[in-house]
């Protein structure tokens, strides 16, 4: 850069300070100037104000002096009984005299003093001031206190009256005080005041013409404080001030310039050689900008691509994304792997490869993790790791080597992936020509795995998300919600014709309250496998809730769906879940033309399911309890020997005590079925030998409200719920569950109590031995009244002394 080149930056620059300095000067003095002078003009009004207080404070004090002069009791008496015509003038003024010259003489600032009748008559006078000059301010009409003043001679009178108790005016004091040494105290300074008089108004202060003035009334009276001060005096501070500024401001102006006109020339020559640095660097870094904004171009479009994904387009979306990134980083391919459940194996996910590159992606399918212990090390204690030349690896990294080889590759970076703080899986970056480990790259590989590995945990949350949402928790099949919304969507002409199949899994209730909802959830899922396993791929089960699943058969005539019902039907006879049958009742209904409402051919298929499962729930729950009572019998086989016994003895008893068919045949069925509750009891409790514990005890107690259960969800058996519920109750109400007594119990549930309670003291038990049939009669007699009905435990007693 050339002399005069320079010489133009100096000028410039040198100008530019000095507009800076100026626009700095204008910019910050002006306002602060502004800010004096309203502050000076602010103090100029406070002391208006303090000249305002003082004024009104002392024209206050002068009035309470009067009032007090005024009211003295015993000359403002005198002066009473002279206006009642009491006492003469002359006696007036000699007793008021001396007493009233005390008053006034209390205060220094009174200048003179009269009292005056209504007459005008002086009773007594203090100073030497005529009273002509004053008496224009006396009013004998008036019973308010006025205040006068005598501008010229800065007096102050005040016209107080003298009023009797009944409010008459009797007389008046007319005070004069002196105020020249109070106004002289305003005036020492450059603020000059005094007191007006105007009868009006003085609605605005108003400026002369190189004056500052304000005007304040004193009191309530016409009188008003006139305060003015001339803006030379006001504002000289400031004049000085903004000349020191500026001064002040040159100063410092000067001083810089020197400094930097000394400071220049070796600026700007420092300058020349960064300049001349930088355009070298532009020159080598202008590859490195280009690389720059086409990551930024590449990145901005994979983040793109992969906001808001849904779950159903996310492989692709991933997919293609990984092909941007591969094309930018000119490399082969890209592999994305996770860790299985277990973490004993490693699989491919997501890929690309170029077209010219040879990869089998199936070599990184399922492959065993302890024989990749060194890849697992490595992406656990790493950010990344890099092998830059495979042929470059030592000899003991053969496994390394074999991997990378049968892979095709010469350079790779692997990244981990962490999800929720835990080791997901990781990336392969691989190219089987270049390098790419070079500081940049690997950088921007970085960035572009933060972004996908964002993308693969929101995809990991979404697909939870939409699991809760679309599938049922315990069959894992669709859900109702979801059920209701492909029906809707699928229902279109194309779709035609459009079956519905309906399912209700029969005797769920009866497993539940047999074996617990554990062993009706294994049924519910084993139902949902026959079911799915019967239909096509593009079938949709849902579980509509409880025992009941719905299927949406699309492009399905009324005969392929019958097809499906039959097998269903034929799976559900070759499939025993822990040897209980299971057995699915099913409706089906098919749309065939547009105009038929997909929510009608629902509720058909739903309507002929119930028709079926009212035919066939009957046989099955029958069925149910029967395995259940030969499962019972399995866990203990004294319960098959005593109900048999019971069985027979309660139909001989059944027939002494003159029962009816009707009556015979369900105590016979109570005796086979009265402890099937026990099926809900382990089997380790029914067969200890030891006396039960009482969470034992209270486990036996609750059989018969299990057995009520049980026959209450059968047809067939709903008869003798009740019995069997109370065939442990007591006749005195000490017995279970419901503490019945007497006659509130059923009639063949007492008379079971008694055939039950013979059987077992008659046969060994696992906890008990066998007594005699004597000793369990004796027993039965000793326990009639509380524990048996009375009457007919005598009428047992003598059936069996008669059978014997």
């Amino acid at each position: 850069m050339d002399k005069y080149n320079i010489n133009r930056i100096m000028k410039v620059t040198i100008i530019s300070v000095i507009i800076i300095i100026l626009f700095f000067y204008l910019g910050i003095f002006s306002p602060l100037k502004r800010r004096l002078e309203d502050s000076l003009e602010n103090n100029f009004y406070k002391q208006v104000s303090i000249y305002e207080i003082s004024i009104e404070s002392q024209f206050n004090e002068y009035i309470e002096e009067s009032k007090s002069l005024s009211s003295r009791t015993m000359i403002k008496n005198k002066l009473i009984e002279y206006d009642n015509q009491e006492i003469t003038l002359d006696e007036l003024k000699k007793y008021t005299k001396f007493k009233y010259l005390d008053g006034v003489q209390v205060s220094d600032d009174i200048l003179a003093a009269y009292r005056v009748t209504n007459e005008n008559q002086i009773v007594v006078q203090y100073g030497n001031l005529d009273f002509d000059r004053i008496k224009s301010f006396y009013n004998h009409f008036s019973n308010q206190l006025n205040v006068g003043l005598i501008k010229k001679k800065n007096l102050v009178i005040i016209d107080s009256p003298i009023l009797a108790k009944n409010g008459k005016r009797v007389g008046n004091d007319l005070i004069v005080f002196d105020i020249n040494e109070f106004m002289q105290n305003f005036n020492k300074g450059d603020i000059k005041s005094e007191i007006i008089y105007n009868k009006g108004e003085i609605k605005k202060p108003f400026e002369e013409e190189n004056y500052i003035l304000e005007y304040r009334k004193i009191l309530n009276t016409n009188y008003w404080l006139k305060v003015v001060q001339s803006e030379l005096d006001l504002y000289d501070s400031l004049d000085l001030l903004t000349v020191r500024i500026g001064i002040v401001f040159i100063v410092i102006l000067l001083v810089i310039l020197i400094i930097f006109y000394r400071t220049i020339s070796t600026a700007f020559n420092q300058i020349i050689s960064e300049l001349k640095l930088k355009i070298k660097k532009l020159n080598e870094t202008k590859v490195l900008l280009e690389n720059q904004y086409k990551f930024q171009r590449v990145l901005a479009g994979v983040s793109s691509d992969l906001v808001n994904l849904s779950t159903n387009n996310f492989d692709k979306k991933i997919n293609g994304s990984l092909a941007e990134i591969g094309q930018f980083f000119d490399i082969d391919f890209i592999q994305i792997f996770k860790f299985s459940d277990e973490e004993k194996f490693i699989s491919s996910i997501h890929k690309w490869a170029d077209n010219n590159f040879k990869f089998h992606i199936n070599d990184l399918q399922n492959l065993p993790v302890n024989s990749l212990n060194w890849l697992i090390k490595q992406i656990k204690d790493n950010d990344y790791f890099k092998i830059c030349k495979v042929d470059n690896l030592s000899q003991g990294n053969k496994m390394k080597k074999k991997l990378l080889n049968s892979l095709n590759i010469e350079s790779a970076v692997f990244v981990p992936i962490y999800i929720e703080n835990r080791l997901f899986g990781g990336y392969i970056f691989g190219n089987s020509k270049n390098e790419i480990c070079q500081s940049k790259k690997i950088k921007y590989i970085n960035i572009f795995t933060e972004v996908i590995t964002r993308a693969i945990s929101k995809n990991l949350d979404d697909r939870k998300i939409e699991k809760l949402t679309y599938y049922d928790s315990l069959t894992g099949l669709y859900n109702r919600r979801f059920f209701e919304e492909e029906m809707i969507r699928l229902d279109t002409p194309r779709k035609l014709p459009f079956s519905i199949l309906v399912a209700d899994l029969n005797g769920l209730k009866i497993i539940n309250d047999s074996y617990g909802h554990d062993k009706g959830d294994e049924m519910l899922k084993k139902a949902a496998q026959i079911i799915k396993s019967s239909l096509r791929k593009e079938d949709i089960l849902a579980r509509q809730g409880g025992d009941e699943f719905a299927v949406l058969l699309p492009n399905t005539s009324k005969n392929e769906a019958k097809q499906i019902v039959s097998r269903i039907k034929k799976k559900c006879k070759e499939t025993k879940n822990d040897m209980l049958p299971i057995s699915i009742a099913l409706g089906r209904a098919t749309k065939k033309r547009s105009e038929q409402k997909i929510e009608e051919i629902l509720r058909e298929a739903d309507d002929k399911m119930y028709k079926n499962k009212l035919s066939e729930s009957r046989s099955i729950k029958s069925n149910i309890v029967k395995r259940l009572i030969n499962v019972l019998n399995e866990k203990s086989s004294e319960t098959e020997e005593h109900a048999v016994r019971m069985t027979k003895l309660a139909f001989e008893f059944g027939e002494s005590l003159g029962l009816s068919n009707s009556e015979q045949n369900r105590l016979s069925m109570i005796a086979t079925l009265h402890d099937i509750g026990k099926i809900n009891i382990k089997e380790k409790i029914l067969k200890k030998e030891d006396k039960l514990d009482t969470q034992e005890w209270n486990m036996i107690k609750k059989h018969p409200e299990y057995g009520y259960k049980i026959a209450k969800s059968s047809e067939e058996f709903a008869a003798v719920a009740e019995d069997i519920l109370a065939h442990h109750e007591h006749w005195n109400g000490n017995g279970y569950p419901n503490q019945l007594k007497g006659e509130d119990i059923p009639y063949l549930a007492r008379v079971i109590f008694i055939i039950d309670a013979y059987d077992v003291m008659t046969h060994e038990r696992p906890y008990s031995k066998a007594i005699s049939k004597e000793a369990a009669l004796e027993e039965i007699k000793n326990c009639a009244g509380s524990q048996f009905d009375p009457s007919l435990s005598a009428k047992f007693i003598k059936f069996m002394h008669e059978k014997n």
